[in-house]
């Protein structure tokens, strides 16, 4: 009769990927055989990607995996996520249960102001030899699948804090405290600075970092970004090492920072991110998560990332950098293959004048949850002039414009203070060569439904390019409808007035219905 250890690997593997954690534990320990055998998948599966948080007891956990022979070498990806343990006018019924909770919200504080966290961090990180990404959210992945479809991959000791005080600390979700946006945005900042300083001070230098921040008017502000003369010298190399950067911002320039005489667009909105990427000079791939209603920031950050000179060289800074603050040089990212822009509203010129600038080496885009905005009057639909359909047919006309990867989602067009236009695109007409039979009249049907969405991977970007300015459909608001109101039912009855006018003027029954 089969068991277990005698059926095969494979086979041993499936049958696991049916049982909840709890019960994969359990089969693990039924003999070392089996543990042994089911190890690869287990650490790839919980131990290659893992969430913590700025807590006593997470931090140590991952210290101990660190300092593991066998797991500390399976971990690539390290989140820090945004829990914390925030004041609450819960009442607790239980006496353990506040004073968990007490306990854990004075030592996340303590944590914080000693700088402990930092050196926790800075001691994990030097004893993991294949950390290749880190990242910083304020949201748990839904994809834990085996555990059923609710389940979540959640922060070590989340879950243990919730099940003895009955109180989430995660900052989304049903059943959350609610953490006030400064304090949100102040924790982000930090827990940013933190990860960035004792990677530095550990050596380690993952190729990407990535911030994702889901919360309503959540991201880094650009304080954030700024970065002492002291730990520089540390840094540098983390910066200079990046080959990815993922950032959900929030630029908006507090009114205590402004001086008189300035214009909204003459503020140094994003002077601290810009100096930080001049310190980048080699990433591959850029992602920038906007606040869509920070116009004026966004695009005088977005001036300035799109400025060429020919005297600038990326990664140097004419500055010193104890200088005051000032909008730093231009960057080239010589390097950079691919841009993602998000929840951003933006000149359709400004945004082609930045794509125009990194098109020689780019090779995907990505522009998702964006709107372009002109000033100036609506067009006459019938025109067909479309503020998106004006910008793909300019990107596939740039020559050094070679991509492979493009996605365009959830976009929308604005003309002056009217309501913004959303935008769809037309579903493309089947191929012909893959048609079951011509004579069904494949070509001769319908655009069919519209697509939020347009994505396309592949060897001629131009192409489809070009077939996006045909798909665009943008909808357009419905004519105003005058009405005469004047006596006289239709314009019919009008000219038959005017035909006859010895003709004494009837009432239209049916004036209303035709109308």
């Amino acid at each position: 009769m089969a068991s277990l250890t005698s059926i095969p690997l494979e086979l041993l593997v499936h049958i696991s990927s049916y049982l909840s954690t709890p019960d994969l534990g359990s089969l693990r320990r039924t003999c070392k055989l089996i543990e042994k055998s089911l190890y690869e998948w287990f650490s790839k599966e919980f131990f290659s990607k893992k969430q913590f948080m700025l807590s006593q007891q997470s931090l140590q956990t991952l210290i101990d995996i660190s300092k593991h022979a066998a797991l500390s070498k399976k971990v690539t990806h390290v989140i820090i996520a945004t829990d914390q343990f925030s004041e609450t006018n819960v009442r607790f019924n239980n006496k353990d249960s506040c004073e968990r909770y007490r306990q854990g919200y004075v030592d996340q504080f303590t944590l914080k102001n000693t700088g402990i966290d930092r050196e926790m961090l800075t001691e994990a990180f030097r004893n993991l030899p294949n950390l290749g990404t880190v990242g910083i959210r304020d949201f748990n992945a839904p994809s834990r699948l085996r555990d059923g479809s609710d389940a979540y991959w959640t922060s070590y000791g989340s879950t243990t804090v919730f099940r003895e005080t009955r109180l989430r600390l995660q900052l989304t979700g049903p059943g959350a405290p609610f953490v006030h946006e400064d304090v949100q945005a102040h924790f982000v900042s930090h827990a940013f600075s933190t990860v960035i300083y004792a990677l530095g001070k550990a050596g380690c230098t993952p190729p990407a970092i990535e911030i994702l921040l889901r919360q309503h008017s959540s991201g880094l502000p650009d304080h954030a970004f700024n970065i002492l003369d002291f730990a520089l010298p540390a840094v540098k190399p983390v910066l200079q090492g990046l080959k990815s950067i993922l950032l959900s911002l929030n630029l908006q320039v507090k009114p205590a920072y402004r001086y008189d005489g300035r214009t909204p667009d003459d503020q140094d909105a994003g002077v601290f991110l810009q100096r930080f990427l001049t310190r980048t000079p080699n990433l591959t791939h850029l992602r920038l998560n906007f606040q869509k209603h920070q116009q004026n920031e966004n695009e005088t950050f977005l001036r300035w990332l799109g400025k060429t000179s020919p005297s600038a060289s990326a990664g140097s800074i004419t500055a010193s950098p104890s200088a005051r603050i000032s909008t730093a040089q231009t960057v080239t990212f010589s390097h950079l293959q691919r841009i993602d822009f998000g929840m951003l509203t933006v000149s359709p010129a400004l945004l082609q004048a930045v794509l125009t600038k990194f098109a020689a080496t780019l090779q995907g885009l990505s522009l998702w949850s964006m709107t372009l905005a002109l000033a100036g009057p609506l067009p006459d639909p019938d025109s067909n002039r479309s503020l998106w359909s004006i910008l793909f047919a300019k990107l596939a006309e740039l020559p050094q414009l070679d991509l492979n990867y493009v996605m365009v989602g959830r976009i929308n067009e604005q003309y002056g203070l009217s309501p913004q236009l959303q935008v769809d695109f037309k579903a493309q007409k089947p191929n012909r060569n893959n048609l079951i039979d011509d004579d069904q009249g494949g070509d001769e049907q319908g655009p069919g439904p519209l697509e939020t969405m347009a994505e396309y991977t592949g060897k001629d970007g131009k192409t489809f390019l070009k077939a996006l300015v045909e798909r665009v459909h943008v909808h357009w608001p419905a004519p105003v409808v005058i009405e005469d109101f004047s006596e006289g039912a239709s314009d019919d009855d009008e000219e038959m007035l005017d035909e006859d006018a010895d003709e004494p003027e009837e009432e239209d029954d049916e004036e209303d219905d035709e109308d």
